[in-house]
């Protein structure tokens, strides 16, 4: 038998069956992404009006915990047509962006049960979130 189609036969016995991939482009993708932004973007520019940029803050701290990518397109836009100041707009994106990193430790602890890892990430994690939100003095 040939070398490479055995390697390839083998290969196609270890991959795991039942896993559906779905393209990251794909329509459903993108409206979620659409509804999400729009949803952040509402949110933000009432929470904003109601309690200033404590508002917004508070918007992209939960925007953080939904869709990160949303919240920072959200705070883009916002600042490029003037409602939100650049600096506001660049603290909101930061806090959402540290938010959604930060989700990520206790979704680490359950899954790897492994300390060291967790501690090596809260460590990591950590050092960024500071960093960030000093750069946005």
């Amino acid at each position: 038998m040939n070398r490479l189609t055995d390697s390839s036969s083998r290969h196609s016995e270890e991959t795991p069956t039942g896993l559906n991939f779905e393209s990251p482009f794909s329509l459903q993708s993108a409206l979620k992404f659409g509804l999400i932004f729009l949803a952040l973007q509402i949110a933000a520019v009432l929470a904003q009006k109601a309690l200033g940029q404590f508002g917004f803050y508070a918007i992209s701290l939960l925007g953080g915990l939904i869709s990160s990518a949303s919240a920072v397109a959200s705070a883009a836009t916002l600042a490029d047509h003037g409602t939100l100041s650049a600096k506001v707009a660049g603290t909101g994106a930061v806090l959402a962006s540290v938010t959604s990193a930060l989700v990520n430790l206790p979704l680490v602890a359950r899954i790897s049960r492994t300390r060291q890892l967790t501690i090596r990430l809260t460590i990591a994690l950590g050092l960024v979130s500071v960093l960030g939100l000093i750069g946005t003095v």
